[in-house]
């Protein structure tokens, strides 16, 4: 099962890998005795080792003398580190081994000192000391990948980079790596009784390197060459050589202790090949008579069957609650601050005013295009009224050309009429019934005529070319008439735009929800646009509705999309606040520096107790356990911890009369079973609860059933 918190697995940050690597340093220091090798070794890994030493001893001295001891030890045994073993884990386990000496020392010393006394009386912080330590002692029963990864990672703070080339893996390796090491150390550790918030804190706090003083690197430099040579004149402390002197013999015996157990692991499994093939197949539901006699020397146990199908699969992840929606309001126009009316954790409404700016430029700027609009509206007026006036000119001219015309054809009708009446008297005087001076009068009128008649005519062509000059007064006036709308647009943006930065001056809540953050005090001058590092005048948060955002490591991403069902639990071992859910959202793609994906449940939250910060866990369910597995009772399962191997999960298997230690293979560990992907068949019979059973046989009597 996953305790995954809100950023794990997660790879620190940190400045990329640069200069010689751990094994060219080592190479160089076996090599040469090269000092300036072995001190970079040290700078390098001093806070890692001081960490540890001091998580294990309360007192610095001691913490001090363990530091000191697991360089001597890497000084006199650096020549026997392979080249494929990370320093980093082989240093931590060596200072996790001298640092317990040293506390065991003490125990002895101060039960010599009063007897009766077993143990160091515990400090007001004892059940953080006790985590610390245990977590030193659970990361050096890591697998060895693991444990190397977790070291360079999260005791040493080096980038993912920089680990995978000091492992010799690609960057994606390390950090499923760092993955897997967390979710171990997280379920033994809340298996041990922590709660599960500590342990959180516990892998992703900083505080797991210590710094030395520069004395201190100053002293183990000069202890670590002096003992790496040979115990000269100038050798190292009394109290640190000793500690280092039986580190170094505790290794070996260790390493020698390995040799006959190999044998007779071998020689057991030969044995137990043999036996099996020998040995007729007892009826497991059945013991018979030489069984049952054999079962009256042995405890009563309770027999289960396994129950086929693993649970169902169920994770949890560290979760943070984050506004589902919040606005920073900054200052949107220049001046002073005049009022603040809204304060921290305040209630604000959308569209309330939180502050006020006093800002008289604009004011000023607002009334100016405000007669800006009046000067334009009244332009335009005038080129109006310039149209009407050209308009009525241009009908004027139409009707003089009209009054021409008409005089054009009454002159032409008096020419027409005179010219006749010449005609007649010169029929007249040709009849010789009249004189000629009669004809001298007429004559004279009909050239007056025709004189009036050119001259109505040019009347006309005077009056057309009037016109034309009054319509193109009139083109002119209509034009003016854009021109004098298009400048009362202008000014009315410009009125308008005044009028927008004017309501800037007011810091108005776009949202219901409450202040979360308040920067501004009457009589500040503020701008907009500010450094950052001043930040917003306002933060208002929604409260109605919370988000809870969930980091899902990249191996659990495949279970969990929209609808997903989870439960949320606030508070840590006492939760104040459970509510379920579903998944509203996911971020589809892994963040490459954590490798986990993003998913978001919105929770209703009327009464606003769930507040935007706080953290707790989600239990997500991400679907069916698998059909080949078994599940068995929790108190069943036996975790077995060696100091020299990780831990083996096993049960007691009932055969023959006898419960016989059978190594399984678990998977997810629930709070009432525990899942058992290999190891069992569905015909074996399961010891309920095995306390008290020791050894890999033991005589037992099973209880009847009910």
């Amino acid at each position: 099962m996953s305790h995954g918190p809100r950023r794990l697995p997660r790879l620190p940050a940190g400045p990329p890998a640069a200069g010689p690597t751990d094994a060219d340093l080592l190479a160089r220091f076996v090599a040469g005795r090269d000092e300036a090798a072995f001190e970079l070794l040290l700078r390098r890994h001093a806070p890692m080792v001081l960490g540890v030493c001091r998580r294990v001893l309360a007192d610095p001295n001691d913490a001090d003398d363990a530091f000191q001891a697991a360089f001597l030890v890497l000084a006199r045994k650096a020549g026997s580190i392979s080249r494929g073993e990370v320093l980093a884990g082989w240093l931590h386990r060596v200072a996790g081994r001298a640092a317990l000496r040293v506390r065991a020392d003490r125990v002895r010393r101060a039960s010599r000192e009063q007897p009766g006394i077993e143990q160091l009386p515990a400090s007001a912080a004892a059940d953080d000391s006790e985590l610390a330590r245990v977590l030193d002692e659970e990361i050096g029963r890591l697998p060895a990948r693991h444990r190397s990864a977790f070291v360079l990672c999260c005791l040493e703070g080096k980038t993912g980079e920089a680990a995978a080339r000091l492992l010799g893996c690609p960057p994606g390796t390390v950090s499923s790596r760092l993955t897997r090491a967390r979710e171990r150390l997280r379920d033994r550790l809340t298996r041990r009784g922590f709660a599960p918030a500590a342990v959180a804190v516990a892998l992703g706090a900083e505080s797991l390197l210590a710094l030395p003083v520069a004395r201190l690197l100053d002293s183990t430099l000069h202890a670590a060459l002096a003992f790496a040579a040979g115990w000269p004149s100038a050798g190292p402390p009394d109290r640190p050589a000793a500690l280092a002197a039986g580190v170094i013999r505790a290794m070996t015996l260790s390493k020698l202790r390995l040799v006959p157990l190999v044998l007779v692991a071998g020689m057991l499994a030969a044995g137990a090949v043999v036996l099996a093939g020998s040995r007729p197949a007892d009826d497991p539901d059945q013991p018979g008579p030489k069984a049952a006699a054999r079962d009256d020397a042995g405890p009563v146990v309770r027999l289960v069957r396994p129950q086929p199908g693993g649970p169902d699969r169920v994770s949890r992840y560290n979760c943070l609650a984050e506004a589902a929606e919040q606005v920073n309001l900054s200052a949107g126009a220049a001046g002073v601050l005049v009022a603040v009316k809204a304060d921290l954790g305040d209630r604000v409404k959308k569209g309330q005013v939180l502050a006020e700016i006093d800002a008289r430029a604009l004011m000023i700027e607002e009334r100016q295009a405000a007669v800006g609009v009046k000067q334009a509206e009244g332009l335009l007026r005038e080129a109006e009224a310039h149209v009407a006036a050209a308009r009525a000119e241009v009908e004027a001219a139409k009707r003089v050309i009209r009054q021409r015309e008409a005089e054009v054809r009454s002159a032409e009708a008096n020419v027409s009429a005179r010219r006749k009446q010449v005609e007649r008297l010169k029929q007249v005087i040709k009849q010789g019934a009249a004189g000629a001076d009669l004809l001298d009068e007429p004559e004279h009128q009909l050239r007056l005529a025709q004189a009036q008649a050119e001259a109505a005519a040019g009347g006309v062509e005077n009056a057309k070319a009037d016109l034309a000059v009054r319509e193109g007064k009139l083109v002119q006036a209509s034009a003016a008439v854009g021109t004098a709308k298009a400048n009362v647009e202008a000014a009315q943006l410009g009125l308008e735009k005044a009028r927008l930065a004017l309501d800037h001056t007011k810091v108005v809540s776009p949202i219901d929800g409450v202040v979360t953050r308040r920067t501004g005090s009457p009589g500040e001058v503020v701008r907009p646009g500010e450094p950052a590092a001043r930040g917003p005048l306002f933060t208002v948060v929604r409260t109605d509705v919370v988000r809870v955002a969930v980091d899902v490591p990249q191996q659990d991403i495949a279970g969990v999309g929209p609808g997903t069902p989870v439960e949320l639990s606030f508070g840590g071992a006492k939760p104040w606040l459970q509510t379920s859910g579903k998944v509203a959202r996911t971020g589809f793609a892994v963040d490459p520096r954590t490798a986990t994906m993003r998913a978001e449940i919105d929770v209703p939250n009327p009464d606003g107790k769930l507040r935007p910060g706080m953290y707790g866990e989600a239990t997500l369910r991400l679907g069916k356990g698998s059909p080949d597995a078994f599940r068995v009772p929790r108190t069943a399962v036996l975790s077995v911890r060696l100091a020299t191997s990780p831990p083996t999960d096993g049960v007691y298997v009932y055969r023959g009369g006898k419960a016989r230690w059978t190594v399984v293979r678990t998977g997810q560990w629930g709070d009432q079973e525990v899942e058992i992907l290999s190891g069992l068949t569905a015909e074996d019979r399961v010891v309920a609860d095995p306390k008290g059973l020791t050894g890999d046989e033991v005589p037992v009597r099973a209880e009847p059933p009910k």
